[in-house]
């Protein structure tokens, strides 16, 4: 959490932050009500905290050990359907770590 702060320009929150144990996954659920005891007070930075936030939760999630096994698993099944469509197109959790 401290990179990213210090990474756009909220440095001085750093402490702040420690203070109330927010890690990156929990500043995409926090209130602007909530932003605001942080100290983080301008839209602009909260936008930018949460995207920044957003990629790191991001990035975590696909370097996952869990999340490249099921990657290795999925890609063999679909070599080994023939020519098979699959009819399943509800988005999930690990469509965000293919590119």
């Amino acid at each position: 959490m401290d990179t990213i702060l210090e990474f756009i320009d909220l440095g001085s929150l750093v402490e702040k932050f420690a203070e109330n144990k927010v890690n990156p996954s929990d500043v995409l659920t926090l209130t602007d009500e909530e932003f605001g005891v942080l100290g983080v007070h301008r839209i602009w930075d909260r936008a930018r905290l949460r995207s920044k936030c957003r990629k790191s939760v991001q990035e975590n999630l696909c370097a996952s050990p869990v999340v490249q096994r099921i990657r290795q698993m999925q890609s063999g099944r679909k070599r080994n359907k023939s020519a098979a469509v699959e009819t399943n197109t509800k988005p999930d959790v690990l469509s965000l770590c293919w590119v």
